[in-house]
C-alpha cells in the first residue's frame, strides 16, 4: 500500500482537493494549489497490495489533519507531524 496527502480548501468546495503520493523518502508534492489555506489529511490506499492492515492504525491515519497556509509563487514546505503514541485517544 501506498501514503497519500490530501489538500482541501478551507472555506471552500470539499469536492476540489488535491493529493499527492508520498515517496520512499516520506516527501509528497502537491501541484497547483491556489493561495490559500488548506486541511492537509492523510490516507492509505492499499489497492497494489490488498493484505490486512491495523484498522485502528487506518484509523488514525484517517483522523489526522494539518491545516497550513499556501502561498504564491514559491514552493511551500510542510512537515507532517503524525503521532502515533497516543493512538486511539483523537
Amino acid at each position: 500500500g501506498s501514503l497519500q496527502v490530501f489538500a482541501v480548501r478551507r472555506g471552500g468546495s470539499t469536492s476540489a482537493n488535491f493529493s499527492g503520493d508520498v515517496d520512499g523518502r516520506g516527501q509528497f508534492l502537491i501541484k497547483s494549489l491556489l493561495p490559500g489555506e488548506y486541511e492537509l489529511r492523510i490516507g492509505y490506499n492499499n489497492r497494489s497490495n490488498p493484505a490486512p492492515v491495523d484498522q485502528q492504525l487506518m484509523g488514525d491515519i484517517s483522523r489526522f489533519k494539518q491545516t497550513v497556509t499556501i502561498t504564491n509563487g514559491a514552493e511551500n514546505k510542510v512537515t507532517l507531524n503524525l503521532n502515533l503514541t497516543q493512538r486511539g485517544e483523537n
